[in-house]
């Protein structure tokens, strides 16, 4: 039995979450939503929102990009068995 992080392979969680090698992305993911709700609730268009709304866009595509990366690197890994 593949044991990821300490929990075993059957258990119904996918193993690229249980890597733990991901997390980055998640976190990138959760700051852009974050800085998105925090810009959303401003009237009109002054620096600090247009500047909120930028931070939240690199950071949610980075985060979506660092995922997809991760998710890529762990599908050649199980193809290749290492």
């Amino acid at each position: 039995m593949t044991y990821y992080n300490g929990t075993p392979e059957t258990s119904k969680i996918p193993p690229t979450i249980l890597d733990g090698v991901g997390w980055p992305g998640f976190a990138l993911l959760f700051a852009g939503v974050v800085a998105l709700a925090c810009t959303a609730g401003s009237p009109g268009a002054d620096a600090g929102t247009v500047a909120g709304v930028s931070i939240a866009v690199i950071a949610l595509l980075s985060g979506v990009l660092r995922i997809t990366i991760e998710h890529g690197r762990f599908r050649r890994q199980e193809e290749t068995g290492v």
